[in-house]
């Protein structure tokens, strides 16, 4: 059905969407007839996009409430060179809004999740609030999972093991992956190997996007599983291109900002050691990025000034998934009242 015009890495066909909340859905995509649709056929969107501005699209149309009228939603992507895509999400209707990740449907065998993965989770759970964990997940032979989390704030030496799960892993007859506790699903993983053949997993333990209320009480998350590399250290000169989506929240609002996916740029402006000082094109603000710190494949950037010298930006940490030219960032301090909850990401683009 052809690629989308201008951008020969987006094909049409069917892909999984995951959002931050961890709701998982399967589209057809078609982007001869430009349209955008549930796996069914049901619910139908309409594709348009700007020939100025490759690997960008958005799909929007009604979406059926049983015993309603239907919402108003919006979809906005921007599709990375590596096949892996970004999105906002925007309930018009509702006044809700996520972003999350976009990329084909693939099949995958259970043997290929044998290793240890380090596992990025974020999301909201009844206990803990608004949170992210840095785990190590490692699947054996067996099936059996042991888990591990990184005190990576503390304490990124140390992985503090979880003794009481009962943890496996089982294969999925939609190409994907159940993890197990104690004999019952509590989350769903999908793989993507993207075109140079590296391997990442997606997963949510919220699949079907329900949302807490005074009777549901659920985990609202999502995880990537990845295996990362120590980060090269760029020099002084290079640029990096990106489209890039936020998510942010302050506590007790009760609302997110998002930001829809947007190209942009950073060009290295200096370097010292592991420590990279950088200038972003769309609005000149300059920070302060360390590589491999608190871990290799982790870079910690500072907190700072916006260029227009009052308003701060704040500190963050930034994961580099391989294979994908993605990277994840998230809150370096706990969310508070004082500190948002931040989750964002940029896929490397042409």
């Amino acid at each position: 059905k052809g690629p989308l015009a201008g951008c020969p890495i987006a094909v049409s066909g069917k892909y999984r969407t995951v959002d931050h909340y961890g709701r998982t859905t399967v589209r057809d995509v078609d982007f001869g007839a430009m349209t955008y649709k549930s796996l069914d056929g049901a619910v139908s969107f309409t594709i348009t996009a700007d020939a100025a501005k490759p690997c960008e699209f958005v799909a929007e149309g009604s979406q059926p409430v049983q015993g309603a009228q239907p919402d108003q939603v919006r979809f906005e992507f921007a599709m990375g060179n590596a096949g892996l895509g970004l999105y906002r999400t925007q309930n018009i209707t509702q006044n809700r809004s996520s972003v999350g990740y976009i990329f084909p449907v693939q099949s995958h065998s259970k043997d290929l999740l044998a290793g240890t993965w380090t596992m990025l989770q974020s999301g909201y759970t009844p206990d803990d609030g608004f949170i992210h964990w840095i785990d190590k997940m490692t699947v054996k032979a067996d099936d059996k999972i042991d888990m591990c989390e990184i005190e990576y704030r503390t304490s990124p030496e140390t992985c503090t093991p979880d003794t009481e799960a009962n943890l496996s892993v089982a294969a999925r007859t939609d190409g994907g992956f159940d993890v197990n506790e104690s004999g019952e699903a509590v989350a769903r993983m999908y793989g993507y190997r993207s075109p140079n053949g590296t391997l990442n997993v997606f997963g949510t333990t919220n699949p079907d996007g329900l949302r807490n209320s005074q009777t549901v009480q659920v985990e609202e998350t999502s995880f990537i599983l990845a295996k990362l590399q120590s980060q090269a250290v760029p020099a002084v000169g290079t640029v990096s291109k990106y489209f890039d989506v936020q998510l942010s929240r302050v506590l007790g609002s009760g609302s997110n900002d998002t930001v829809a996916p947007l190209p942009d740029s950073t060009k290295v402006a200096s370097v010292n050691g592991n420590t990279v000082t950088r200038e972003r094109a769309s609005d000149g603000r300059v920070d302060t990025v360390h590589f491999n710190d608190p871990l290799p494949g982790v870079r910690h950037r500072d907190s700072g000034l916006n260029p227009d010298g009052v308003t701060q930006f704040a500190e963050i940490y930034q994961v580099g998934v391989p294979g994908l030219g993605l990277t994840v960032s998230i809150n370096a301090k706990p969310a508070s009242q004082s500190q948002r909850h931040i989750y964002s990401a940029s896929v490397q683009r042409n």
